[in-house]
């Protein structure tokens, strides 16, 4: 092994083990009324990825995903609600810095129409018509 004055072990091995770069961008692969799918390219060096959400910009940071995948789906969201989303890369070093905020909206539910009314069952729009006696069927 090699002296140097210089440098050290210690120093060489905290140089090679940095966390990793900032992740650049979250993009939306699909928008729905209770879900929003999210992606993003890899980051050189990273082993995982960790991505929040928030109501706003200033707000609590909840985890929706954390793993090596480069892809995820926050779920159990409101319709038609705003969401802030930011995204760490991480390695043995810990975590980058956050990459850009993303802003998204969930769908809303959609409005009634024609006399049919909407609603949300287990995260999938349902149709509920109103049947009367008189009526031998629906025309859309």
């Amino acid at each position: 092994m090699a002296y140097s004055e210089y440098a050290t072990t210690t120093t060489m091995t905290q140089i090679l083990t940095q966390p990793p770069a900032t992740p650049k961008l979250i993009l939306v692969s699909d928008r729905r009324v209770t879900e929003i799918d999210l992606y993003w390219e890899a980051v050189d060096g990273a082993t995982s990825y960790i991505l929040e959400q928030a109501g706003n910009y200033a707000g609590t940071w909840t985890p929706v995903y954390n793993g090596p995948d480069l892809a995820a789906t926050a779920s159990g969201l409101t319709p038609g609600t705003r969401y802030f989303f930011r995204l760490f890369a991480v390695n043995e070093s810990g975590p980058s810095g956050q990459s850009p905020m993303l802003l998204v909206r969930t769908r809303p539910i959609p409005e009634p129409v024609n006399g049919l009314e909407t609603w949300s069952v287990v995260k999938r729009m349902a149709q509920k018509f109103e049947a009367k006696t008189e009526v031998t069927g629906c025309r859309l």
